[in-house]
């Protein structure tokens, strides 16, 4: 199974997709923002990363611009529920290079199914 970043500054919210993915068979890092999310990334491992878009100190989008200016390859799937701004918010992560995007609240069916067609072979 895949190793994936969760990076959420909402504790409540990061526990329930890592207690999922982990009852799914994941390996799970978690991280509260994207200036931790990014210092995990340097020694750590990981197949996938999950952020949030609007975080404090490094925000989600800083995240995802980080990975590709690195020219750095990892799946990323980035989810928001900004009331009234989220579906901006997802079109400009799309931009930036997330593969896929969920305005939260989403099902955990619907992130598992995004973790599956992101890592074939690695996903129930």
């Amino acid at each position: 199974m895949a190793r994936i970043l969760i990076v959420d500054d909402e504790v409540t919210f990061r526990s329930v997709i890592a207690t999922a993915l982990t009852q799914n068979g994941h390996s799970i890092i978690e991280a509260e923002d994207g200036r931790s999310a990014l210092a995990a990334l340097k020694g750590e491992k990981v197949d996938l990363v999950i952020t949030d878009v609007l975080m404090p100190e490094q925000d989600g989008l800083e995240v995802i611009m980080n990975l590709r200016d690195a020219n750095n390859p990892l799946p990323i799937i980035a989810m928001t529920g900004h009331p009234g701004k989220a579906e901006l918010y997802l079109r400009l992560a799309k931009a930036l290079g997330a593969q896929r995007v969920l305005e939260k609240p989403f099902r955990m069916e619907t992130l598992l199914g995004a973790i599956r067609e992101l890592l074939p072979g690695q996903s129930r």
